[in-house]
């Protein structure tokens, strides 16, 4: 099923998603277009494409344990108690003013 941890019901859902699109082969570059790969030189283009996110980094290999415990971590949707009542109580707050400025100036 698709649909763990995408809608409400399932938020919270254990289950393993299934790759609909793991048979097909996924080649998204053509044949007749090259990878344009563009090497500049000089430390302000290095600081410009590290700043960017442009800075080309080897892949690590992850082992089977650490991608397990990565995969929990990403899927995991628990929040700490305090941070809720945080935000609940700013929404409550901004409620308020937003209807004493509309009042005001209605």
């Amino acid at each position: 099923m698709q649909l763990y941890r995408l809608c409400w019901s399932l938020r919270n859902s254990k289950e393993e998603r299934i790759d609909l699109d793991a048979d097909e082969e996924k080649d998204f570059s053509d044949s007749s277009e090259e990878k344009l790969e563009i090497e500049h030189e000089g430390l302000f283009w290095k600081a410009f494409d590290i700043f960017y996110g442009l800075d080309q980094q080897k892949e690590t290999k992850m082992s089977k344990e650490e991608e397990a415990h990565y995969k929990i971590r990403i899927t995991d949707t628990s929040e700490d108690p305090i941070w809720g009542t945080i935000v609940n109580v700013n929404g409550i707050i901004l409620l308020s003013v937003a209807i004493v400025v509309h009042v005001y100036f209605a």
